[in-house]
């Protein structure tokens, strides 16, 4: 009888800790992004990349470390302002344009399809098109 009786708790815990268990979310679903940095043609020796939200999106900010160029990172569906800063192994370090939220750099981080975003910089400024 014992035995019985114990087999039953035992089952009932275990679908009850797998409902639990089952139920508990771990926030929303991440995918990975990877790409390559490179500034006038050198890839960046170090760095940080982030993928913000674009203004008014309700999902995070991820960041990845740069290392000889590549980088990788777990981020959020959407689309995203991209941000760099680093330098290359000479030391040149990426312009302020990149910084200031200004940079026309963007990624549309999807569930399907690839999330490569490769990143050509110059130290530059590139002038935008008047129309």
């Amino acid at each position: 009888m014992y035995q019985k009786a114990f087999r039953i708790t035992a089952v009932l815990a275990g679908i009850l800790a797998t409902g639990f268990l089952g139920g508990c979310s771990r926030g929303p679903e991440m995918f990975t992004v990877i790409g390559v940095v490179t500034l006038d043609g050198t890839p960046l020796q170090d760095g940080f990349v982030v993928f913000s939200p674009k203004v008014g999106a309700a999902n995070g900010a991820a960041s990845g470390k740069i290392k000889d160029g590549s980088y990788t990172l777990e981020c959020i569906a959407g689309e995203k302002s991209v941000t760099v800063f680093g330098r290359t192994a000479s030391k040149v370090t990426v312009p302020i344009h990149y910084l200031d939220g200004h940079s026309d750099l963007f990624a549309d981080v999807s569930a399907e399809g690839s999330n490569e975003y490769n990143f050509e910089l110059t130290t530059k400024k590139l002038r935008r098109s008047r129309r």
